[in-house]
């Protein structure tokens, strides 16, 4: 996928995004930089005549010339060896330490994340436009729920989270709540001229048009469908019934109601900021995996 910016999601968390994506092409591609870069170095080495030792030779043998000993450039060519390799030392520890830990992050906190946003990306497929509270535990089987980023917020591993996945899921939840606002009140505006239209054909009573819960049932397929095969699975009649008309008056009533295109628009940024979390959270742990190679 390519780097330009997603709509709906701030220019910092764009940034992050495309970092750490590049972080990722480095490893992915060390060896080549690696073996590149030794090369680049002994041909400058080569060409200027040039190596360590030399250089040290040079300092010590100024124009002076008053002291040089060559027992000295050695000992001073061993201190300097001896500080690269407790240098070399200390910095793969600490990596290794920072791998340690990166390694936990991964498992306890964008592991449980990335799972839970990837198998809301399927059910979102299947029901577009949820009615039911999306934050909180899982309740049905097939339901779209956002439980890991409560759970680890609220545990000790909010201390570990990294920052620029506390801002995406800021963001995801602030997108989602803001979605539930809308069509909550969407569907109370819309349930009575709704419920009529599905009395003509037959769907539900005129006593129940306020008090069935039909029009939430399907209130998904009538944003999305393109047929009528949703009316077919919920029809008990025993009269012959119009589906496609039914449906089709349907579609065209609900977007007469006042607040239809502001419902578009805050399910499109969710589902913006659902998919822009896939690529976010799969390169954080592509990143720890590919750190992991030796």
């Amino acid at each position: 996928m390519g780097m330009k910016k997603m709509k709906n999601i701030p220019f910092r968390l764009n940034i992050l995004y495309v970092k750490t994506r590049f972080k990722n092409k480095i490893l992915e591609h060390k060896l080549v930089l690696g073996i590149s870069i030794v090369i680049t170095l002994f041909f400058i080495i080569k060409i200027k005549k040039i190596s360590v030792t030399f250089y040290l030779q040079q300092l010590l043998s100024n124009s002076n010339n008053t002291y040089y000993d060559p027992f000295v450039s050695t000992i001073i060519g061993a201190f300097v060896g001896g500080v690269f390799t407790l240098l070399g030392s200390y910095l793969a520890t600490k990596n290794n330490i920072r791998l340690q830990a990166n390694i936990r992050q991964s498992r306890i906190i964008f592991a449980p994340i990335f799972d839970e946003i990837v198998q809301n990306k399927k059910r979102l497929e299947e029901n577009p436009f949820p009615l039911y509270e999306l934050i909180k535990e899982k309740s049905m089987p097939t339901h779209i729920f956002y439980d890991a980023w409560n759970r680890i917020s609220n545990d000790y591993r909010r201390f570990e989270v990294n920052y620029g996945l506390k801002i995406y899921m800021d963001l995801l939840s602030s997108s989602i709540l803001n979605y539930q606002k809308i069509v909550t009140n969407f569907v109370n505006n819309s349930h009575h001229d709704l419920g009529k239209i599905l009395m003509n054909y037959g769907f539900i009573t005129e006593e129940n048009i306020d008090r069935s819960n039909f029009v939430e049932i399907i209130f998904s397929e009538i944003m999305t469908s393109e047929n009528s095969d949703y009316l077919q699975s919920h029809s008990f009649s025993t009269e012959k019934i119009d589906f496609e008309q039914a449906h089709h008056d349907l579609r065209k009533k609900i977007k007469e109601i006042d607040g239809y295109n502001k419902l578009c628009i805050a399910q499109k940024e969710w589902h913006n900021v659902q998919l822009f979390g896939e690529k976010y959270v799969g390169e954080l742990l592509k990143n720890i995996n590919l750190r992991q190679v030796k």
